[in-house]
């Protein structure tokens, strides 16, 4: 098989973006939320606490920032734990 530049740069930004999700998800997890990977493994699912539906959370901004809410909400991507702190007063806000 033969990949071109293009879809090696592509896979690498995937890979990227699901260290970063994972990261994430072991900081909310620390916290007693839980998450799950979903589509393709570049979208966290974030469970509330109490009844409603999941936070979904990308990896943006070419890997820069996690957003959520409608890409209302960022945190930098290098800051999984202030990003999970970030999450969860979300959460409990909403």
């Amino acid at each position: 098989m033969n990949l071109s530049t293009a879809d090696l740069a592509a896979g690498v930004l995937n890979w990227d973006v699901e260290q970063k999700l994972l990261r994430l998800g072991i900081q909310l997890d620390a916290l007693g939320i839980g998450t799950s990977l979903r589509e393709n493994n570049t979208l966290l699912l974030v469970w509330r606490t109490g009844p409603g539906l999941p936070v979904p959370v990308t990896v943006a901004g070419q890997g820069a920032y996690y957003s959520w809410k409608g890409s209302e909400m960022r945190h930098p991507a290098d800051d999984a734990k202030g990003a999970a702190a970030a999450l969860a007063k979300h959460i409990e806000g909403a």
